[in-house]
C-alpha cells in the first residue's frame, strides 16, 4: 500500500520523505524509482528531527494488523505533524469500536479503513485476511472461509489515487471513514480465484466469524475490475516478486565471486549460466516486445479485446521480469551502461503494456457512444462517459510519471531514454490527454443528456478555400438529445442569404475582389481565427433565420474522404451515383452545379442524401472500422479540418488547450528565447473551384544578425488545371500572411518565369499580430511564386529562437523547407542539418502545426 501511495505522489510532482523502521527494506523495494531524486528515507528512531511537511500519510497494519493502534500513537504525538494534513490508513480489519474511541482526531486529520486489497507486491507474510487465503490458495491449494463471508475488493493503485486525492484536496478530514470495494461473496471469490488456481477446493467452517464493517461510519465505495486485480496480483506471484525481496549480493563480493570461478579448472559449467544471465534481459525486451506487437495486432484485427488484452498482461509481466534483472546487473561496472538502457527501453514496454491494458476497453466505450448517437435505439451515455474520462485520466498521470523518470535518466546520460524526449513530443500527448479527459466529462452535456442542443453546422468546401477552411456553400441544424442525434436538416446557404434584411458593410477585400457590396452568411468565414468567424455565421444565421444555436460546427471535404476509405463506397439511388474517395470531389461539384438556380435545393439535396448515407453505413460498421472513424475525426480536428466552437465554457476551454476549436494561438519560447511565427492565409476570390487543381510548396529562410532577425517566405503555386476551362480554372487569390506585431515588412513580389512584379501588401493590425496581404492570379498551366520579407529588432542577447507556423485549415500536405542561419547553435529540435554554405535546414509535410526550437 505504502509504495503505491509513494509512487502516485512522485507522480504528483511531490517531494516525500519516508520515516521507516527498516530503512533497508524500503532502498530494497523502491529500486525500480532509484531514478528519482525526489523521496529520501529517514530511521524510524530519528523521526523527531524530521522538518514540517504540507502532508503526512501514515501507513499501519499492513503487515502486522496487531501493532497497528500502538504505532499510530507514537506517530501523532511528533508534534512536527501537527499542522500537516494527515492521512492514517488502517485494513479495515484493525477496527474496533474500543480504540476508535481512544484516538483524538483532529480537524486536520483523517482516519481511513481500507477494504481487501489486491495488486502487485501483496505481502504474504502479514496477517491480514485476505492474505493469509492466498497463502492458504497458493500452499494448499483450498479456500477455509466462514459462512457467509463478504469480501470488499480493492485494486491497490485504485485506492492509492484516490487517497492522493482526498491528501492533496478536501479529503475525509476530522472523521473515521472506510473506503471499501463492491461487495463480492464467499462463493464468487472462490470462483474467482479458481480461474487462476486450477483443481482449488472451498470449505466453509461454521465455526469461524465473519467480519464486519461497524454501522454509523461514511463509507465510500469505488469499483474495481477483479479480472485485471487478480491477473496483476497472481501475476506478480508467480514471478517470484513478494514483499520480502532477496538482499542483494553486494558488487564487490560479485566480482570477488566472478574472479574465484575464473581460477578453476572447468569454465564452462561456469562461462554458460553467466552468459544467461547477461543475455536475459535483451531476451526478454525482445520476447516483450513481440507479444506487445501481437497484443496491438490482435486488437486492431479483431472485436476480441478479452485476448488482446491478456496478450498485453504477458507483454507487461515480460518487461518487467526483464527489467528486474536489468536493474541487477546494471550496478556490476563495465557492464552498467549498457543494462542501464535495457532497463529503460524495459519500462517503455512495461508502461506501453499496461496503458494498452486500460485503453483497450475504452474503445468499446467510444463504440457504444458512436453507435448510440447514430442508431434509433435508447442507451445511456453516462457510464460510457465517465469511463473514458476515468481512463484518460489515468493515461495523463502516467504520462505524467513516465516523462518524470525519462527525464531524470535523460539528465544521467541514458541514449534510450534522450531518443523518446528527441522523437516523442510527451507534452502533447500529456496535454491531448489531460484536456480529452476534461472533454470526456462534459460529453452528456455536450450531447445533449439533460438539455437538447442545436448546433450549426458549416459545410466547407475547401476546393474553394476561405479562411476557415473554404466557401460555406451549405449549413445544417443537428438536432441532439439525450445522446443521439435525433435530426439533421441541410439547407443551400443562399436560401438563408435571401432572407437577409437590410445592409452590412462587408471588409474591404469582400468588397474590392468579391465585387460585393454587402456582407452576407456565405462569407462570413473571412476571419482566420474560428471562434471570431463562427460568431460572425452565427449573428447572421440568427438575423436571417431568427434561430438560435448552441455552438458551431465547421468541415470540409477531407474527413468525408477519409471515411469513405472505411465504409467503401455509397450508393446514391435518387441520383445513380456512386461515391467513392477518388470521386467525391468531382460529384460534389458536378451535382452541386448542376440544374441550380435561384432557390434551388439541389446542392443541399445532394449533401443530405450523402450525409445520410454515410451515417447509415457507420453505423452499421464493425467496431474496428468504428475506431477507425474516430481516428478519421481525431486527425481531422488536429489538421483542422473539422474545427468546433462551443458556447459552453468548459468543453469550449478543452478544445482551445488542444487547438480544436481553430483559434489563433500566440505561444511565446520563454523569456531568453526569440519568439516568431507566421501564418499563410488564402481566399480564393474567382467564384470557381480552382483550388482542386492548385498544388503550394513553401521555403522559409531565417537569418541573425546583430541588430535584426530577417525572414523570406517564398511560396510557390502551380496550377494544374486544363487552359480549356477559362476563367473557371484561374486561381485568384487573395492570400495574407500573419507575421508578429513588431514586424517590419521590407520586400514583397510575385515572381514568374524570368518576370518579377512587385506587390503593394495591405498591412493590417489584429490581436497579437500583422496580416500582409495582396491579390495574384495564378492562370492554368502557370507555376507563379509569392516572396515575402520581413524583419524584426533584436533588442537582447537571446539564447535560442522558437518558430510556430500555423497550418491554414482546409489545406493538406503542403511541403515546406525551413532554413535557418546566422548563429553557431549547438541543439535543435526537431533536428536541422547543416549544408555547406552555412545554413541549416529542415524539410517536412504542414499536415498540421509546426513547432521548431533552436538554441546555442
Amino acid at each position: 500500500m505504502a509504495i503505491n501511495i509513494l509512487e502516485t505522489l512522485l507522480s504528483k510532482n511531490c517531494s516525500v520523505n519516508i520515516v521507516s523502521n527498516d530503512v533497508e527494506k524500503w532502498k530494497q523495494n523502491t529500486e525500480h524509482l532509484s531514478t528519482v531524486s525526489r523521496f529520501g528515507f529517514t530511521n524510524y528512531k530519528e523521526y523527531k528531527n524530521v522538518k514540517n511537511f504540507s502532508y503526512a500519510v501514515f501507513c499501519g497494519g499492513f503487515i502486522d494488523k496487531n501493532n497497528a493502534l500502538d504505532e499510530f500513537k507514537v506517530f501523532i504525538s511528533n508534534k512536527n505533524f501537527g499542522t500537516s494534513k494527515t492521512l492514517a490508513i488502517f485494513p479495515f480489519e484493525t477496527f474496533s469500536l474500543k480504540n476508535s474511541s481512544l484516538i483524538n482526531i483532529s480537524d486536520n486529520a483523517g482516519i481511513v479503513y481500507v477494504g481487501d486489497l489486491l495488486g502487485p507486491r501483496i505481502d504474504l507474510e502479514s496477517n491480514l485476511f485476505l492474505p493469509s487465503l492466498i497463502n492458504q490458495i497458493i500452499i494448499k491449494r483450498n479456500l477455509t472461509l466462514a459462512v457467509g463471508e463478504i469480501f470488499y475488493p480493492l485494486f491497490v493503485s485504485d485506492v492509492s489515487k484516490t487517497l492522493v486525492k482526498w491528501l492533496l484536496s478536501f479529503g475525509p478530514y476530522g472523521k473515521e471513514t472506510f473506503l471499501l470495494g463492491q461487495q463480492v461473496s464467499s462463493t464468487d471469490f472462490w470462483k474467482k480465484n479458481k480461474n487462476a488456481v486450477q483443481d482449488l477446493r472451498v470449505t466453509y467452517n461454521t465455526e469461524m466469524e465473519t467480519r464486519y464493517i461497524p454501522k454509523g461510519y461514511e463509507k465510500i465505495y469505488i469499483s474495481s475490475n477483479l479480472s485485471v486485480c487478480f491477473n496483476e496480483m497472481y501475476g506478480w506471484i508467480a514471478r517470484g516478486i513478494n514483499t520480502q525481496p532477496k538482499a542483494k549480493t553486494p558488487v564487490k563480493n560479485k566480482e570477488k565471486i566472478v574472479k574465484n570461478n575464473l581460477t578453476k579448472k572447468y569454465m564452462r559449467p561456469v562461462v554458460a549460466p553467466l552468459l544467461a544471465v547477461l543475455l536475459f534481459p535483451i531476451i526478454t525486451t525482445i520476447l516483450g516486445s513481440l507479444f506487445l506487437f501481437m497484443s496491438y495486432k490482435s486488437f486492431m484485427s479483431s472485436s476480441d479485446i478479452g485476448s488482446a488484452q491478456n496478450i498485453a498482461l504477458i507483454a507487461k509481466t515480460t518487461f518487467v521480469v526483464g527489467k528486474g534483472e536489468s536493474d541487477i546487473i546494471k550496478n556490476i561496472p563495465l557492464l552498467g551502461k549498457f543494462y542501464q538502457e535495457t532497463s529503460y527501453i524495459s519500462y517503455v514496454g512495461q508502461t506501453a503494456s499496461e496503458i494498452m491494458v486500460q485503453v483497450m476497453p475504452t474503445t468499446e466505450d467510444g463504440h457504444k457512444i458512436l453507435s448510440g448517437f447514430l442508431d434509433n435505439g435508447v442507451y445511456d451515455i453516462k457510464p460510457s462517459a465517465t469511463n473514458i474520462k476515468n481512463t484518460l485520466t489515468y493515461l495523463s498521470e502516467k504520462i505524467s510519471y513516465f516523462q518524470l523518470l525519462t527525464k531524470n535518466l535523460a539528465d544521467k546520460d541514458t541514449l534510450s531514454a534522450k531518443q523518446i524526449l528527441k522523437m516523442v513530443d510527451i507534452d502533447n500527448i500529456k496535454n491531448i490527454s489531460k484536456q480529452s479527459a476534461l472533454l470526456a466529462g462534459e460529453i452528456p452535456s455536450i450531447f445533449g443528456v439533460d438539455e437538447t442542443k442545436n448546433y450549426l453546422i458549416l459545410f466547407q468546401n475547401n476546393m474553394e478555400l476561405r479562411p476557415t477552411g473554404g466557401f460555406i456553400g451549405s449549413y445544417g441544424i443537428a438536432n441532439i438529445g439525450n445522446g443521439k442525434l435525433n435530426g439533421l436538416t441541410i439547407n443551400d446557404i443562399y436560401s438563408a442569404d435571401g432572407q437577409l434584411k437590410g445592409h452590412v458593410e462587408p471588409p474591404s477585400p469582400i468588397k474590392n475582389y468579391l465585387n460585393e457590396a454587402n456582407w452576407w452568411f456565405r462569407d462570413s468565414n473571412w476571419n482566420p481565427d474560428f471562434p471570431t468567424s463562427a460568431e460572425r455565421a452565427e449573428w447572421f444565421f440568427n438575423k436571417e433565420m431568427n434561430q438560435q444555436v448552441d455552438g458551431v460546427v465547421a468541415f470540409d471535404l477531407e474527413p468525408i474522404k477519409e471515411i469513405l476509405k472505411y465504409t467503401g463506397p455509397i450508393f446514391l439511388a435518387d441520383y445513380n451515383l456512386t461515391i467513392t474517395p477518388e470521386n467525391l470531389y468531382e460529384k460534389t461539384q458536378e451535382e452541386a452545379q448542376a440544374n441550380t438556380f435561384p432557390g434551388s435545393r439541389q446542392k443541399a439535396s445532394f449533401l443530405t442524401a450523402l450525409s445520410r448515407s454515410l451515417i447509415s453505413e457507420v453505423s452499421k460498421m464493425s467496431s474496428k472500422n468504428k475506431l477507425m472513424v474516430l481516428k478519421v475525426m481525431f486527425e481531422s480536428l488536429e489538421q483542422r479540418h473539422i474545427q468546433i466552437y462551443l458556447h459552453d465554457k468548459t468543453p469550449s476551454l478543452a478544445l482551445e488547450n488542444m487547438g480544436w476549436d481553430g483559434r489563433i494561438k500566440l505561444y511565446t519560447c520563454g523569456e531568453d528565447c526569440f519568439t516568431d511565427f507566421f501564418g499563410d492565409v488564402e481566399a480564393n476570390v474567382g467564384v470557381n473551384k480552382s483550388n482542386y487543381f492548385v498544388k503550394r510548396s513553401m521555403v522559409f529562410n531565417v537569418n541573425f544578425s546583430d541588430e535584426y532577425v530577417y525572414r523570406i517566405l517564398k511560396i510557390h503555386y502551380q496550377n494544374t488545371a486544363n487552359p480549356s476551362l477559362g476563367p473557371s480554372g484561374i486561381y485568384k487569390n487573395y492570400f495574407r500572411v500573419m507575421i508578429p506585431p513588431d514586424a517590419e515588412v521590407v520586400g514583397s513580389k510575385t515572381v514568374y518565369g524570368n518576370r518579377e512584379e512587385f506587390l503593394s501588401p495591405e498591412i493590417t493590425q489584429e490581436k497579437g499580430r500583422q496580416e500582409v496581404g495582396a491579390l495574384i492570379k495564378v492562370d492554368p498551366s502557370q507555376s507563379k511564386e509569392v516572396v515575402l520579407e520581413w524583419r524584426s529588432p533584436v533588442n537582447k542577447n537571446y539564447d535560442s529562437y522558437g518558430l510556430y507556423i500555423r497550418k491554414q485549415a482546409g489545406v493538406s500536405d503542403d511541403p515546406i523547407d525551413i532554413g535557418f542561419s546566422g548563429k553557431p547553435y549547438t541543439l535543435s529540435n526537431p533536428t536541422f542539418t547543416l549544408t555547406g554554405s552555412g545554413v541549416s535546414t529542415y524539410n517536412t509535410i504542414l499536415s498540421k502545426d509546426f513547432f521548431a526550437r533552436v538554441s546555442w
